[in-house]
């Protein structure tokens, strides 16, 4: 019985062998068949073929998605958009997002008081679009809209900026650089601050405040009672208003010369 099992045992191991060394002759011997092995073995099934493909061009997708014009929109979470290179719309939704247009003319939707919005030096010219009742552009963006309903106050910064009012009573402010206020409908008060600005009422009560000589105001016929308040006189001295009154009321008293 021992000798029947030892005899078993080595027949099986022996052909084991023999079908090993076989098949790897079989390889050497065919290398034709080998390469077309080979070959077949990198050819998919058409369905894998085809997922291949549509994984292929989805990567691509993505990423040549930062090099254009993209619209990317968030979720109701603390959101980081990046739009990159690109004229892109970055839509933040609710939450904390931080919204990030690097290079091209992006625009921005602001609304909530937590977004921060992040652009590039000499990055295009860019613009917020923003419903919240106050808004103050950060470093790097050029144009302010407001989107809302009521009254809105929207301030600039040292760049030339363009800040645009809704139908409410917006007061819109420039500080530095030569900027364009746009009041529209309601009774705007429009301060362009430092440099030449321009400043457009539209229908309503507007108050333009100029604080440079080279200020211009446009206000339309019959489209209110409007008022200009001078807070530098033309010699450039701070408190110009009272400067301004002051001079007018003693141009005023003196006695006229023949």
């Amino acid at each position: 019985m021992v000798a029947a099992a030892t005899t078993a045992w080595s027949a099986g191991l022996a052909m084991t062998f023999i079908r090993h060394r076989r098949r790897r002759r079989r390889r050497r011997s065919d290398p034709g068949r080998r390469r077309s092995r080979r070959h077949r073995s990198r050819q998919l099934h058409p369905h894998r073929r085809s997922r291949a493909a549509q994984l292929h061009r989805c990567r691509c997708l993505h990423r040549h998605r930062t090099r254009l014009n993209n619209r990317l929109t968030g979720g109701a979470g603390n959101d980081s958009l990046s739009g990159l290179a690109g004229n892109d719309t970055l839509i933040g939704g609710a939450g904390n997002d931080s919204l990030v247009g690097g290079l091209g003319d992006d625009l921005y939707l602001v609304t909530d008081a937590g977004d921060a919005v992040v652009e590039a030096a000499a990055g295009g010219v860019d613009r917020v679009d923003t419903d919240l009742a106050s808004y103050t552009l950060t470093a790097e963006v050029e144009q302010l809209s407001y989107i809302g309903v009521g009254a809105f106050t929207g301030t600039g910064q040292g760049l030339n900026n363009t800040l645009t009012g809704g139908a409410g009573n917006d007061s819109l402010s420039g500080l530095a650089g030569n900027d364009t206020l746009i009041g529209n409908a309601g009774n705007d008060t429009l301060d362009g601050g430092q440099g030449t600005d321009s400043l457009v009422g539209g229908a309503g009560d507007d108050v333009y405040r100029l604080d440079v000589l080279g200020d211009t105001v446009s206000e339309a016929a019959s489209a209110g009672t409007d008022r200009v308040e001078l807070a530098l006189s033309a010699g450039g001295h701070p408190d110009g208003q009272r400067r301004a009154r002051d001079d007018c009321q003693r141009h005023a008293q003196r006695p006229s010369r023949r």
